[in-house]
């Protein structure tokens, strides 16, 4: 059928802080960072506002936190708002409530 499977790594942020939602990166007791192949796409939430963006991790292999500004659309990571299509192509165009 063409579907595949896509590792994903769900981040969460309970509300903003002074510049934005901080989301970290990083994976057990050492805080490292996410080697690229470990996964496919990080989904950084920002819980308060059911807002979803899914980033791959090519865009993000090596870092240890990211951060989203909800007052700028020209952020590195704003392209991925709501980007479900990244990994479900027959959503394009339609925003996905959950």
């Amino acid at each position: 059928t063409g579907s595949k499977i896509h590792r994903v790594q769900i981040k969460t942020a309970s509300k903003p802080g002074r510049k934005g939602y901080g989301f970290s990166l990083t994976q057990g007791s050492a805080d490292t960072a996410y080697p690229e192949g470990t996964l496919d796409f990080f989904a950084l939430v920002c819980l308060d506002l059911d807002l979803i963006y899914i980033v791959p991790i090519k865009e993000l292999v090596g870092i240890q936190s990211a951060k989203i500004s909800l007052e700028s659309s020209t952020g590195r990571l704003d392209k991925f708002r709501e980007a479900w299509g990244r990994f479900c192509p027959h959503i394009l165009t339609e925003s996905v409530n959950l």
